[in-house]
Order: structure tokens, then C-alpha cells, then sequence
């Protein structure tokens, strides 16, 4: 096969569009719930998650391996040494890291994304990426996060522990004043809002976005509470 990231001939490899290390499947559990609320789709499990033979090489799988390891390590090992932010309630309304690698952590993000729009998997079928999947391409082939309006990333985390071993498809939706475009990609206990407009975010999602040399911030949400716990009730009622 032509590996659609590199270009290059050669076996196509197992590739998960999202890392491994961020499925929560529990010791007891055997399967991974893929979960969608597309009118006429059904939700599905997988034993090991979801990846695609039909996206790269060896080599292009290669490429994600510095970004997947970087943010896998940062984000599920390390998250207890983040600040909690508080409110004036003493609430924790959010979790910052004094320092981060903007570079790596902005390109596993931005892979994620694409790995999702290059994907021939049902899955993944509401990406739609357009001129966008060359862009981002050519900006993980040079290694370039570019600027933090290209393409930004706002990071979310349900941090209140739900068992849960499933996992919602990635869809568009705007947001703002100017209703800008965001993907929404959930990686594990992680949302995380990709920017697919060339306009720049509006407050306070661009306020909230990675940038280079300033803490990285990420939102707490509470999964309980969240309109995203009825979103899959119902899908797991519907596919009772």
C-alpha cells in the first residue's frame, strides 16, 4: 500500500487512531464500547479499540511514536502533579502545568485528528477533513505545531472517574459568538477541541488553547453531571 502519510510504499500497519494507552477498559472488562448517536448507526465493542491496516507504513506509524508516547506520559501519568485550579467555592474547576512540550503534545493532538480524517473506519466517518488533511499532514511531516490559531486545541478532562470502557466517534460543532469550527476528538477521560477554521477562537476558547512558553491548561468537567453521560444512556438504551 501507499502510506498516505509518508507516501511511501510498503505493508500497511495496525494503526489506532487513538493510542492504546488511552482506552479505559478495566482489568474485568473484555471489550471497548464504540458509541455513536448518528441516527441509523449502532454502537459496537471492540477487544482492542479501534485501528485501521489502510492508513500507514511502518515508517509513517513511526512518526506518531514520539507524540503518542509524550502525551500518554503526560497526561495519565503525570496528571497528579498538575495545580488544581479552584473557584471561589474551592471547587476544582481546572488542572495547569507550569510547563509542557507545546510542540509534542500540539502535534499528538493534531495526528489524532488526522489519523481520524485519513481513516477509512465507519468510526470515524463524520470526520470529513477536506483540504484540511493535507495541511495537517504537512504540518506533522515537518514537525511544525504551527502558530496556536493554527489548527488550536483546547484540552477538557472528566475527571471524576465514571467506569466507563467506551468511547463517543468525533464530530464537528461550532462555537462562539462567530460560530467557529471545532472538531471534538474524546481521547480516554480527555476532550480534546480541535480548531478546523481559519478564523481565530473566540473567549474563551482562545484563551484556553496551547501556547508555547505559558502553562498548559485543561478544563475539569464533571462526566456525572455532563450532557455527555444522557448522550450515552441513550445510546446504550437504544442498543439494548
Amino acid at each position: 500500500m501507499i502510506c498516505k502519510l509518508t507516501g511511501k510504499f510498503g505493508p500497511g500497519v495496525k494503526a489506532h487512531i487513538i493510542p492504546e494507552a488511552f482506552y479505559l477498559i478495566k482489568p474485568d472488562q473484555a471489550h471497548l464500547l464504540l458509541l455513536t448517536n448518528t441516527p441509523g448507526r449502532f454502537s459496537k465493542r471492540s477487544p482492542i479499540g479501534v485501528y485501521d491496516e489502510t492508513i500507514v507504513t511502518a515508517d509513517g506509524e513511526a512518526i506518531f511514536g514520539l507524540w503518542d508516547n509524550y502525551a500518554a506520559d503526560l497526561l495519565l501519568n503525570h496528571l497528579a502533579d498538575a495545580q488544581q485550579l479552584t473557584h471561589l467555592d474551592s471547587r476544582v474547576v481546572g488542572y495547569r502545568f507550569a510547563s509542557y512540550d507545546y510542540r509534542k503534545l500540539k502535534l499528538f493532538f493534531l495526528s489524532v485528528l488526522w489519523r481520524a480524517g485519513a481513516s477509512s473506519h465507519e468510526f470515524f466517518r463524520r470526520v470529513k477533513l477536506g483540504a484540511h488533511l493535507d495541511v495537517l499532514k504537512n504540518h506533522l511531516l515537518a514537525a511544525d505545531p504551527g502558530t496556536p490559531d493554527d489548527y488550536a486545541v483546547t484540552l477538557a478532562l472528566f475527571d471524576d472517574d465514571p467506569e466507563w470502557a467506551k468511547i463517543i466517534d468525533p464530530f464537528p460543532e461550532r462555537y462562539g459568538e462567530n460560530r467557529i469550527w471545532f472538531y471534538r476528538l474524546y481521547v480516554g477521560n480527555f476532550i480534546a477541541y480541535v480548531k478546523v477554521d481559519k478564523r481565530v477562537a473566540d473567549s474563551p476558547m482562545r484563551d484556553l488553547q496551547f501556547t508555547p512558553d505559558n502553562p498548559l491548561n485543561i478544563v475539569r468537567r464533571n462526566f456525572t453531571e455532563s450532557k455527555d453521560r444522557s448522550v450515552m444512556k441513550n445510546i446504550l438504551l437504544k442498543n439494548e
